[in-house]
């Protein structure tokens, strides 16, 4: 009981400083205004114009003016057909994206090659090497047709142009898939996975691109060119590579198995069209990630000033003649910070979860995440799953907190521990680095790979994979808490043992 006394009354005491109050108004500010700021700013999707009037000004102005020759006057068409479809394409605000790119692409060559073939049928004359030149086109092939060969093709072009037009004012999406289904290689095993793919969403009638469905096959795709095939080790060995066999086949295995549960949980969204991901989410997650890193900080100050504060103030006297020994009085603050970390996460978690809400709607905060267990994709509550992540991230704060503290009870110096505290949590990365460097061994020993806990957080599983491969240490959550673990009792083993023999000066 007296211990709890103690905690609450360092609690107490913690709170009442300016610091503190501080702490808690720069906290609520970043929580509160970071959704707006991420809506106002990071969610306005930059589109980019598939034409624009300077591309179609650049053209005009190439058109020749009083044109003399048969060649010229057929060049002026062929530019005025092309900036006629820029134009069209300006006034409905066509964006640039893979499927418009390629769909108006084909729609330009297309008209561009009836022109040519018009010009073929009547008997004129034309340079088709010029013309491929100046368009881009492939005419030349037409020099060998006959007239009947000309017409026939002419006639399915003009069918292709009005069925390209029909798509440009339907926005059929589908087209363009059944494009790369026929532009695609079917050599490996991803390249069959891939055509399966698309033909599905074309049998699920996805015609739009902005259709989250379609944008969830992209990162299908774009999983199935990550994964990596395991190469033997004595081909591994031939690389020179730093990371030991043994290390790299189980990090590949990671990384796919990883790709893995992603390619299940899109194959999920797009079958049961669940969209699991949305800007809420995604903002509240990167406002967790950001106020750990703010939390880090403040605790860090309090933290260090919480013991050598008391030395350098003089009342250390007043609470050593207190009948509390003093084991108890340092566990108390110990605990006091604890509890201060603990509070700081959730009134800042608190916070964004209703400004999120009140910014994005509370409805897509309360959408479902998708897990995989095996092989098996469920759902599982989103607002358990950042709670659980603020947690895990919250570790290494308290573990940086306890340094500080440890610094603070053995130099009773606010200054220094804070100093030490900070370079210690800002330059763990090049500290990890200049120690690979030196090949010193036993650095995942130390409790410098530790420092961040964000790349265990599920949605940040990628991280970890490309911290492997960068730190060259394979590490997992429970080895993390492991090292920590034995690190934060030989550090708090030391400041009791510092603090309960310090004699006590006036």
């Amino acid at each position: 009981m007296k211990l709890i006394k103690l905690t609450y009354n360092e609690i107490l005491k913690q709170i009442k400083k300016k610091g503190f109050i501080i702490s808690i108004c720069i906290l609520i500010l970043f929580s509160v205004g970071f959704p707006f700021l991420y809506k106002t700013f990071a969610y306005n999707d930059v589109n980019y114009p598939l034409y624009d009037e300077i591309d179609k000004d650049y053209y005009k102005n190439q058109i020749i003016k009083n044109p003399s020759t048969s060649e010229e006057k057929l060049f002026n068409e062929l530019l005025n057909e092309k900036v006629s479809i820029m134009d069209s394409a300006i006034n409905k605000k066509e964006q640039s994206t893979s499927f418009k790119d390629m769909l108006y692409s084909e729609y330009i060559n297309t008209s561009l090659n009836i022109i040519v073939l018009d010009k073929l049928i009547n008997d004129q004359q034309i340079n088709t090497t010029n013309v491929d030149e100046w368009f881009l086109l492939t005419t030349a092939n037409y020099n060998s047709y006959t007239k009947d060969e000309l017409i026939k093709e002419k006639k399915n072009l003009e069918k292709d142009k009005t069925e390209l037009k029909n798509i440009i004012d339907k926005n059929d999406y589908t087209w363009y898939l059944k494009k790369q289904i026929q532009i695609m290689p079917s050599d490996s095993d991803n390249d069959k996975k891939i055509i399966s793919l698309l033909k599905e969403l074309i049998s699920l009638n996805i015609t739009d691109e902005n259709d989250f469905r379609a944008q969830e096959a992209s990162k299908i795709i774009e999983y199935y060119n990550q994964k990596e095939d395991i190469i033997k080790e004595q081909e591994y060995n031939k690389q020179n590579n730093n990371i030991s066999y043994d290390n790299y086949v189980k990090i590949t295995k990671e990384k796919n198995r990883e790709i893995d549960n992603n390619i299940l949980k899109s194959y999920y969204a797009i079958r049961n069209n669940y969209k699991y991901s949305n800007n809420a989410k995604n903002t509240l997650n990167e406002i967790i990630t950001n106020n750990v890193t703010l939390i880090s900080i403040i605790i860090v100050v309090l933290a260090g000033g919480i013991v050598a504060n008391e030395f350098q103030k003089g009342t250390i006297r007043l609470l050593v003649i207190r009948p509390s020994k003093r084991w108890k009085i340092l566990l108390s603050k110990f605990l006091a910070v604890l509890s201060l970390i603990i509070m700081f996460g959730l009134i800042t978690y608190i916070l964004s979860f209703i400004t999120c809400g009140i910014t994005f709607g509370f409805k897509e905060l309360f959408i479902s995440d998708l897990s995989v267990i095996g092989t098996q994709v469920i759902e599982t509550s989103y607002i358990t799953n950042t709670i659980l992540s603020l947690f895990i991230q919250l570790i290494p704060i308290i573990f940086i907190a306890l340094v500080a503290f440890f610094l603070s009870t053995i130099t009773n110096s606010t200054a220094l521990s804070v100093g030490l505290s900070i370079f210690v949590l800002m330059g763990s990365n090049l500290a990890i680095m200049i120690l690979l460097i030196l090949k010193l061994p036993f650095v995942d020993l130390t409790f410098l790979p530790y420092l961040n806990f964000n790349q265990f957080v599920p949605i940040n599983k990628m991280d970890l994979l490309s911290n492997y491969t960068i730190y060259q240490i394979y590490y997992t959550l429970a080895k993390a808490l492991l090292v920590l673990g034995i690190w934060s009792i030989i550090l708090y083993t030391i400041s009791n043992i510092v603090f309960t023999k310090k004699d006590i000066k006036n």
